[in-house]
């Protein structure tokens, strides 16, 4: 136990000074780095070993340099794609947890905490959780505020937030310049959200990786043998709709 805590001393004194995102910032000065939006910064960081927890440093790094306006807009938007993760813990710390039968318990104990949480109080909470994640400071009254000034799509809020807390609602058209452009009746229905769950059905990829050895070989004809069959289990496990058979028609067509 002490050799694990000593471990963990080095770890934490090393890991400011090694996976510091200073060096970052500087890479987009000299232009040897060039993230176009946040999904390639947030890769960029995960790539060097930094954790999006830093992002606010970056943010507040680039907010002090004009040339560095492109680089403040996307950690803009991985601030703003976290903001739906923090919903998410404020909604668990307002709804409780999902236990129990069926998606209308927790549906039902979520709207009946959310009708004594305001937009105001959410807000805040919001502010809050972002300030203790990120050590970054929302300076907006509101996430309509924060959508206007950064250019926000408020359909990629929306949609950041359904995927990470598993809310779906009701397909139609939205008007989002109202003040409660949702309601109660909008919410269909909550779906377990599990992190890392992309397991590999043995025999269907087993089919797959032998039919690209066979196309390899010219024996189309086998291959695509192999791939019906590969499409068939696919779709036993994972329904009609995947990656994995949209990747087998690919190579078939």
């Amino acid at each position: 136990f002490c050799e694990s805590s000593n471990s963990l001393e080095i770890s934490h004194i090393y890991s400011p000074k090694k996976m510091h995102p200073a060096p970052v910032v500087r890479d987009c000065i000299y232009r040897n780095i060039s993230p176009i939006d946040g999904t390639s910064l947030k890769c960029l960081l995960h790539s060097r070993g930094i954790n999006n927890r830093y992002i606010g440093k970056i943010a507040m790094l680039a907010k002090s340099r004009e040339d560095l306006d492109h680089l403040h807009t996307d950690t803009e938007e991985i601030v703003s794609d976290e903001v739906a993760a923090t919903k998410k813990k404020s909604k668990k710390k307002k709804g409780g947890g999902s236990g129990g039968g069926g998606a209308s318990g927790p549906v039902t104990k979520t709207t009946s905490a959310g009708k004594d949480l305001s937009q105001g109080k959410l807000w805040k909470l919001l502010v809050e959780d972002v300030l203790q994640h990120f050590l970054y400071t929302l300076e907006y009254n509101s996430a309509t505020h924060m959508c206007t000034t950064c250019g926000v799509s408020r359909v990629s809020l929306l949609r950041e937030f359904c995927n990470k807390t598993g809310v779906q609602i009701t397909s139609k058209d939205y008007k989002f310049s109202l003040t409660a452009p949702l309601n109660e009746g909008d919410l269909a229905c909550i779906v377990p959200v599990v992190k890392h769950t992309d397991f590999k059905p043995l025999e269907a990829s087993g089919l797959y990786e032998l039919a690209q050895v066979q196309l390899q070989s010219g024996n189309i004809e086998v291959a695509l043998d192999y791939l019906s069959g590969a499409v068939q289990l696919f779709a036993q496990v994972f329904g009609p709709q995947h990656v994995n058979i949209a990747n087998c028609y690919k190579v078939i067509a």
